[in-house]
């Protein structure tokens, strides 16, 4: 995710949320049903992490939680200039995902993002998806609600003069 505590947190959480044990959740016992659909959604990344690495998907080389800019990208296959991000429900609408899009779109990366709960039925499919954005075959059109953000050119590339 996002390093939301600024520009040297890795840890991706937001700051004041607390740790792995709860500590500062104010709940003082058990998991809760938040804490079990996080744990879901960290077993999803994991899964889907499992499929990118080490260059399983048809080659292409993926990072996780790579430091990058002021931010930290969940997937990033520099390479192919593909950023991925996975969200969960909390982050909907966060306009600091829109500031990360735009931000990675200017360094000439496209983004995908896609929503943890989503991974587990539909793996496959995002999976085909992100193949197709690293082979350069993505058509938007053909995947609505997809959440794409392509790359810009490169300001004064000389086009059109």
């Amino acid at each position: 995710m996002i390093g939301r505590g600024g520009p040297g947190d890795r840890s991706g959480r937001r700051p004041g949320a607390g740790g792995p044990s709860g500590a500062g959740s104010g709940t003082g016992s058990g998991m809760g049903i938040a804490g079990s659909r996080e744990s879901r959604e960290t077993e999803e990344k994991l899964r889907l992490w499992h499929d990118l690495r080490d260059g399983q998907l048809e080659g292409h080389r993926f990072v996780r939680q790579a430091p990058f800019g002021p931010y930290v990208i969940d997937y990033l296959c520099r390479e192919a200039k593909l950023a991925v991000q996975i969200d969960s429900l909390r982050q909907t609408r966060d306009p600091r995902d829109r500031q990360l899009d735009n931000w990675l779109a200017m360094q000439g990366f496209g983004v995908l993002r896609f929503w943890a709960q989503d991974i587990g039925a539909n793996r496959r499919d995002i999976l085909a998806i992100i193949l197709d954005a690293l082979e350069g075959r993505l058509d938007p059109v053909a995947h609505p609600g997809l959440r794409y953000q392509p790359p810009r050119p490169p300001v004064g590339d000389g086009e059109g003069c």
